[in-house]
């Protein structure tokens, strides 16, 4: 059973982004979903709302090739006691325009003091 995590978790969500032109910018995330804008690209990204599977605070990240979908990707990230760190990267090309760029979500959890 999934359950919405509450704001006050202990854990830390970041994306970092690695545009088309070389700029990497990086996102601390809140407990909303979120979407980075992508230059130049038909990619369209977004980290799910997080969601907590017994100790572990778990969060989706989404990809769709375009407004058609046309291709679609989705992996996800998992934070909790035992499990301090964890990061995926999606390494995407856009072969209509030809350029490539990179998505990374990470999660750090924090023991509560």
């Amino acid at each position: 059973m999934l359950l919405t995590l509450p704001l006050s978790a202990n854990v830390k969500w970041e994306m970092r982004v690695h545009q088309v032109n070389f700029d990497v910018e990086a996102h601390l995330l809140d407990d909303n979903e979120f979407k980075p804008y992508l230059a130049k690209t038909s990619w369209r990204c977004w980290a799910e709302k997080p969601v907590r599977s017994g100790k572990l605070a778990i969060r989706g990240l989404q990809c769709n090739y375009s407004v058609e979908a046309t291709g679609a990707l989705r992996a996800v990230v998992s934070c909790g006691p035992g499990k301090n760190v964890d990061e995926i990267a999606l390494e995407l090309k856009d072969e209509r325009k030809n350029l490539d760029l990179k998505i990374i979500l990470s999660c750090l959890y924090q023991d509560p003091e």
